[in-house]
């Protein structure tokens, strides 16, 4: 298991699921600020990884970070931003030589990275400091071997997005069944507004045993909230990876991730 540090709230709404994740799948310390992390590895020494959890731009102060980047240099680091830091890439100053997650990619980014260094692959996080965002989504397309038997419906009043995820469905191997098929391993649904909420009650109704998986565009905790009161095994943000969401299906359809949170991923569909 990693050697993680963990820097900044993990009592925030958006945080509490991505640091739940943290816990189960590495050796993690919790400290509330850069001070504090300072304090912790000078004690305990520098850690494998640095998640610094950031609610709002510019939240922990530069200075720090690099004084604390000079006590642990070999460390790899992770942006955790929450909604206030969507737009930091186009209009501020985001953290140079870091992975950035936001807290609705994490239940896929996070896992996907620990089987990969479980299986003495490198993770995203694991590339060097100099990487850029496109060298870490190259590294991140790594669908494996595709699964054919899953049996997968798509619900979606767009046309079009309709017809990319049956016609990616059927590149990467599964099958884009109909939702009166005799059998269904999961049902991807397209929210286009809050409105549609009534739709997925619908859908959940028609399909009481399948996982459906909710494709909405930067939600809120308070979306996710709702579309998991609905019904929905997991949230996937818009854009996304089709090969991340073939991941989480077929671990929805093996019931691998019971009781999964938000999740997404980064390009290719939208």
């Amino acid at each position: 298991m990693p050697r993680l540090l963990w820097i900044g709230s993990a009592r925030r709404a958006e945080f509490r699921q991505p640091c739940a994740g943290v816990a189960r799948r590495a050796a993690a310390v919790f400290v509330p600020g850069i001070r504090a992390a300072a304090a912790e590895i000078a004690v305990g020494g520098p850690p494998d990884l640095i998640v610094l959890a950031q609610a709002r731009p510019s939240q922990h102060e530069p200075a720090a970070i690099e004084r604390l980047r000079r006590q642990a240099p070999a460390a790899r680091w992770i942006v955790l931003g929450g909604s206030w830091c969507e737009g930091e890439l186009r209009s501020g100053r985001p953290l140079a030589g870091a992975a950035r997650v936001y807290w609705h990619q994490w239940p896929i980014q996070w896992p996907r990275d620990c089987e990969s260094f479980e299986q003495g692959d490198v993770p995203v996080w694991g590339l060097p400091a100099t990487a850029q965002e496109e060298d870490r989504l190259l590294a991140d397309l790594n669908p494996g071997e595709p699964d054919s038997r899953l049996r997968i419906a798509v619900a979606s009043a767009d046309f079009e997005m309709h017809s990319l995820l049956r016609r990616a469905l059927a590149g990467y191997g599964s099958t884009a069944a109909e939702l009166d098929a005799p059998r269904l391993d999961g049902v991807v649904w397209d929210a286009r507004s809050p409105e549609d909420l009534q739709e997925l009650a619908e859908l959940r109704r028609r399909v009481p045993s399948v996982p459906i998986v909710a494709l909405a565009g930067f939600p809120r905790w308070q979306d996710v909230r709702s579309l998991r009161a609905l019904g929905a095994a997991a949230i996937v943000s818009k854009p996304f990876l089709i090969d991340e969401l073939l991941w989480l299906l077929a671990r929805l359809a093996r019931g691998a991730t019971a009781g999964a949170q938000p999740a997404h991923s980064r390009a290719t569909a939208r």
